[in-house]
């Protein structure tokens, strides 16, 4: 028997793509049809973008759906899954949704057929082109340090290379990934509180097209603002060829039992700053480090989906709530996955209880 379709608003909460890419994976990995109605309707630009209409068509691909309404501009769309996700070998490049081309992010690509693909038991190579370092979206360097090693701590692995840069406006660059799902794949519950002392800080500060000068001052910049933490710190300095300009500070915190990521990329059409980008992406990494999480911000909300999907209960601390986080709990709430209860304690991160309902989970 058909299972019922599920209509979502797009326009909820922050009202941008998160909910199409959530919205794609839970259906895909439930078999429940969805309707999705007002995409990014909160946004200046609303309807499928490039990296959206990439996404809708990826996720169609790996479970041969039915879509209608995969198209730019397009404000909403029905997807109903034909197949479980099949494990082989996919490309898809962003850039080629746009006649004009794209840098729409290739890695939220990965972000939404990831957790289907965990499960779809066998190997998986994708090869994925568009924005690799574009602002708003987690970074190939993100995924990376920080992604990749924290997924593998519930779920299958997914190995993550950057084989070429692609910076806004040009987008053109690719990123290859393997997720390796054995016969019996799962995800698993994760219980992380304490994230232990931190041991490391790395990192690397682009530049494309700037003098090399530029790339050691920004090095210098951000290993002088971290000095304070006492702690070994290896920050590269790079500068890159090709095409644009641009420039960016990509850095990685580990903790013993945890790593957290934080970011700065030069704005379009303004001045490069090296010590502008060094305190943006370095105060990032203090506020986080003052706040105890086990989670940055942004990982929490990466994380939420598989965690509703795992074999128990889960518990972890982010530094602060955000937008996407409520967004990604309501959602899963939504399709009944799991309960999301959020605890605020006096001069204590905020936790997150994760309970999977056991009904819809694989």
């Amino acid at each position: 028997m058909r299972k019922e379709s599920i209509i979502i608003d797009g326009s909820y909460g922050e009202g941008g793509g998160q909910i199409l890419r959530s919205s794609l994976a839970l259906s895909i990995i439930t078999g429940r049809p969805i309707r999705i109605t007002d995409i990014r309707a909160n946004r200046p630009n609303p309807g499928l973008a490039a990296e959206h209409l990439t996404a809708v068509l990826a996720a169609a691909e790996i479970c041969d759906a039915a879509v209608d309404g995969a198209r730019l501009d397009s404000k909403q769309i029905s997807f109903t899954p034909r197949a479980p996700a099949r494990a082989a070998r996919y490309s898809w490049d962003v850039g080629a949704a746009r006649p004009e081309g794209s840098a729409g992010a290739a890695t939220l690509i990965l972000h939404t057929v990831y957790p289907p693909l965990a499960l779809a038991r066998g190997i998986t190579n994708l090869c994925i082109g568009g924005g690799t370092h574009v602002a708003w979206s987690p970074t190939a360097d993100y995924l990376i340090d920080v992604w990749a090693p924290m997924q593998a701590l519930i779920g299958p692995p997914a190995t993550v290379t950057l084989t070429k840069w692609g910076w806004y406006p040009g987008g053109g660059g690719e990123i290859a990934a393997a997720i390796a799902s054995p016969d019996n794949a799962r995800f698993r519950a994760l219980t992380l509180t304490r994230r232990g002392p931190l041991t490391r800080i790395s990192g690397r500060a682009v530049g494309l097209n700037r003098p090399e000068e530029f790339a050691h001052q920004l090095a210098d910049d951000a290993r002088a603002r971290l000095a304070p933490l006492a702690v070994e710190t290896e920050i590269t300095p790079l500068t890159l060829g090709g095409d644009g300009v641009a420039s960016g500070l990509f850095l990685t915190a580990e903790y013993s039992n945890c790593r957290a990521g934080f970011c700065a990329i030069e704005e379009p059409d303004t001045p490069p700053d090296a010590s502008q980008l060094a305190a943006q992406a370095t105060d990032a990494l203090h506020g986080h480090h003052h706040s105890q999480a086990t989670l940055d911000q942004y990982l929490a909300d990466q994380l939420l989906l598989p965690l509703a999907l795992s074999d128990g209960p889960s518990r972890i601390t982010v530094e602060k709530t955000s937008g996407h986080l409520q967004t990604q709990a309501k959602l899963l709430e939504y399709f009944d996955i799991a309960t999301i209860a959020f605890r605020q304690q006096e001069d204590r991160p905020l936790e997150l209880t994760i309970r999977p309902l056991g009904a819809t989970a694989p």
